[in-house]
């Protein structure tokens, strides 16, 4: 079964990383085909060690990586837990940082999973709704009512821009941009 499951998951990422999907990426992602395809290596590589591993859930905790660099997003069980997830996420090849953005799951539900569907559907309307944003950049996860943005931007004032969109929409507890500014 987990290795139809790591099949399963590395024939995602290989559909994902093909074809169309592919062209069009590398026609508004400003980091090359080269990167894009070492970045989406190490997020497979790391979902399967995560997989393999078994101790933690893809659900609850999700890779993101931009120039090896490798953002961990998500909810984890306990400290032992949390610090299995970056153990994993750092010793695979290609990664240069991992950056945690994880939390413990929260004493109350005043904040679920539909909630966090409707914020990152909004989130996501926000990005697109702005003609001048690439929205098709960044990506938009949302944890405990917290919006987190992932991705690159071709300027400080588009980074912004993804930022002030994203605040607008109700019920997001806060806004935490992890995205790159490559123009400098």
């Amino acid at each position: 079964m987990k290795r139809f499951l790591i099949f399963s998951l590395c024939l995602v990422v290989f559909a994902a990383t093909t074809g169309c999907g592919l062209v069009y990426d590398l026609v508004v992602d400003p980091r090359g085909m080269g990167t894009i395809s070492k970045d989406n290596d190490i997020v497979a590589a790391i979902q399967a060690e995560l997989l393999d591993d078994g101790s933690v859930s893809l659900l609850d905790v999700t890779p993101f990586c931009y120039d090896g660099d490798v953002y961990m997003v998500g909810e984890y069980v306990n400290e032992d837990q949390k610090t299995r997830i970056l153990e994993i996420a750092a010793v695979v090849e290609g990664v240069r940082m991992v950056t945690p953005y994880l939390f413990p799951p929260m004493e109350s539900v005043s904040c679920g999973i539909t909630d966090n569907l409707r914020i990152e559907d909004q989130v996501r309307e926000e990005l697109t709704e702005d003609a001048t944003l690439w929205s098709t950049r960044v990506e938009v996860r949302v944890v405990q009512c917290r919006v987190v943005l992932l991705g690159v931007a071709a300027s400080l004032s588009e980074a912004d821009k993804f930022v002030e969109r994203a605040k607008r929409v109700k019920g997001a507890r806060s806004v935490e941009s992890f995205i790159k500014v490559l123009e400098e």
